[in-house]
């Protein structure tokens, strides 16, 4: 892990210098401004620079080199064997009818979250997820995979995206879990997904999930998405799970977005409700920041609101189309906590193994 994220820091390194001259990298190189001298608008070794140890310049240039061509062979590797996997299982399946230049959405994804307290406790957490598409199946089918699958998450958990650092998680929930979903598309834009799988504990916990979805535009100015899902664990009896997302562009770089939702789960005998509002903010190709308020409530023991949250995200492309670092302050009044502030701030680097270009570039997107 501690090799994972020197590595990663080195991709840092390299993209900030690709957004410099050559000159300025030779700068950087040497570690001091006073290596370079400024001479008609051209750059010139200054007389500090001759003292420079060339050899310990050759070597930290090759271990960087060496690092950078380690991770992105790497990624490659693994996103050849997460494509070779999937139009493997595919074709199998199709035989005769299998299509080559079907587009085959499967991905894994690896993040790396460091979460920190206001008193100083910190926490670190490593999430799996990911999805071998079967496109050339008669009905759609993905094999999917999840370290955190969140079905019995809040609606507050999912709309924040917290984790083990975070009150609100509960680390009984959070075994890892294995399914299958065929996947249908219904009429008027709506599309049907049943899948079923095990949740990877001390006892295999057998699940099953329906969900039905829906986007498209809601009127002239806004956008919508409608997600029913009801599911069942063996371990847990069953839950449902209402959301509604609206969109409305402010201008070419802002979207508004209004999440509504709604949840019960029989095990708790308990109807959670959020309303969040955020405003989504692109400031560059590589740069895109949130800002979110938002509030829920439960019905046990009596229908009453139970947290407000402040929250921020920065999101930056740091190499290419498929590592990502994000960092979220935020501040939460929970009523356990008589409303009195709580502060959090998370890091995360996020990377993506996938053959298809256009998923990976979906990830800084409204």
């Amino acid at each position: 892990m501690l090799r994972c994220l020197i590595l990663l820091a080195t991709l840092v390194v390299n993209a900030t210098l690709s957004q410099h001259s050559s000159a300025q990298k030779f700068c950087f190189a040497s570690l001091s401004a006073s290596h370079c001298a400024a001479t008609n608008g051209e750059l010139s070794p200054s007389p500090e620079a001759a003292t420079i140890d060339v050899a310990g310049q050759a070597r930290s240039s090759d271990w960087l080199v060496e690092s950078l061509q380690w991770i992105e062979e790497t990624q490659q590797y693994v996103s050849q064997t997460v494509q070779n996997t999937a139009v493997n299982i595919d074709r199998y399946i199709a035989r005769d009818s299998f299509d080559e230049l079907a587009v085959n959405e499967s991905y894994v994804r690896l993040r790396l979250l460091q979460h920190m307290g206001q008193a100083g406790q910190q926490t670190t957490e490593t999430r799996f997820s990911g999805k071998i598409d079967l496109p050339n199946s008669k009905r759609k089918v993905k094999l999917i995979f999840d370290t955190d699958p969140d079905d019995f998450d809040s609606l507050e958990q999912k709309q924040r995206d917290v984790g083990v650092g975070s009150e609100l998680f509960d680390k009984s929930r959070s075994e890892a879990a294995v399914g299958l979903a065929v996947e249908r598309d219904l009429e008027h834009d709506w599309k049907m997904s049943l899948g079923g799988g095990v949740r990877l504990r001390s006892a295999l916990d057998p699940y099953t999930r329906l969900r039905f979805t829906r986007r498209g535009k809601w009127t002239e100015h806004w956008s919508a998405r409608i997600r029913e899902t009801l599911f069942y664990y063996d371990s847990k009896s069953w839950g449902a799970e209402t959301e509604l997302d609206l969109y409305r562009p402010l201008d070419n770089d802002r979207l508004l977005h209004l999440a509504l939702g709604g949840k019960y789960l029989d095990s708790d005998d308990n109807w959670e409700w959020i309303h969040g509002m955020s405003v989504n903010r692109r400031l560059d190709r590589n740069n895109a920041v949130e800002y979110q308020v938002g509030v829920s409530a439960n019905s046990k023991p009596s229908t009453r609101v139970s947290n407000y949250w402040l929250r921020g995200k920065w999101q930056h492309r740091l190499y290419q189309n498929w590592l990502y670092l994000s960092v979220v302050p935020e501040v939460s009044f929970p009523r356990d906590r008589h409303f009195s502030a709580s502060y959090q701030l998370t890091a995360e680097l996020e990377m993506y193994f996938s053959k298809d270009l256009d998923l990976r570039n979906k990830r800084i997107r409204y």
